[in-house]
């Protein structure tokens, strides 16, 4: 936890100096944002030579921030942004697949995350004053401020899972949009490629030195650490800048 924290601390403290720096020369727009997204959640296990990996169903969310461009040319610049965003997933379950007596429903996992983009803007030339089309590409840093597991009927609602994972993650994007004027549209498509699935964590080791060496469950540790989980989606966000 304290190492996330550093990690987290530093990334932000180098993005905003660069962004303040750029601000500063006079030349940089910037601006907010907002829009919706739609992620899923990729899980994998591998244990005893078999692989297993599972995509969910796409869930809704949004995310609301703020950005900085600074362009070097007319065809490329950098931009930086701060941004609340949710990600997740969700999947569809039956009562038959459980020993309990549950209505058919689905089941969604809701991450929160600080994510801090970093990415290199292409701007693409075209004989109009009033659209300026762009593509761009970059990466991105993430910490999370809060997670839970529940259902859409609400039976089992809000279950905060935050201490089962890794507070940072990262990952590439990518993605298309156009400037009309002050206002902004983009779409991107975010692949996280940090394991958020954190096997260290407290209630796991606890678990671990309460089974021992028990041979009918075999090596728990070994079978955690095979187990990643990984976020991905498309985000769609309307921007104005001042």
């Amino acid at each position: 936890m304290k190492k996330s924290l550093i990690t987290l601390f530093a990334t932000v403290c180098f993005l905003m100096s660069g962004i303040l720096d750029l601000h500063a020369q006079g030349e940089s727009r910037i601006g907010l944002k907002g829009g919706t997204d739609l992620y899923s959640s990729i899980a994998s296990v591998s244990f005893f030579g078999l692989s297993v990996e599972e995509t969910s169903d796409s869930k809704f969310g949004f995310a609301a921030g703020i950005f900085v461009e600074k362009p070097f040319s007319d065809l490329l610049s950098a931009q930086f942004e701060a941004l609340y965003i949710q990600k997740g997933g969700k999947d569809h379950f039956s009562g038959t697949d459980f020993d309990v007596d549950v209505e058919d429903g689905e089941g969604k996992l809701t991450l929160s995350y600080l994510d801090i983009p970093a990415m290199l803007k292409l701007n693409i030339p075209i004989k109009s004053e009033s659209v300026s089309p762009f593509v761009y590409a970059g990466g991105f840093a993430g910490y999370l401020l809060d997670a839970t597991v529940g259902t859409d009927e609400g039976s089992f609602d809000g279950i905060e899972i935050k201490d089962l994972l890794n507070d940072i993650n990262y990952g590439f994007i990518m993605g298309l949009g156009a400037n009309f004027g002050a206002v902004s549209v983009d779409l991107r498509y975010d692949i996280g490629l940090g394991n958020i699935f954190d096997s260290e964590a407290e209630l796991f080791e606890e678990l671990e030195d309460e089974l021992g060496d028990n041979e009918e469950f075999g090596d728990l540790e070994d079978l955690l650490d095979s187990i990643e989980l990984t976020t991905s989606g498309l985000l769609l966000t309307i921007g104005y800048a001042f």
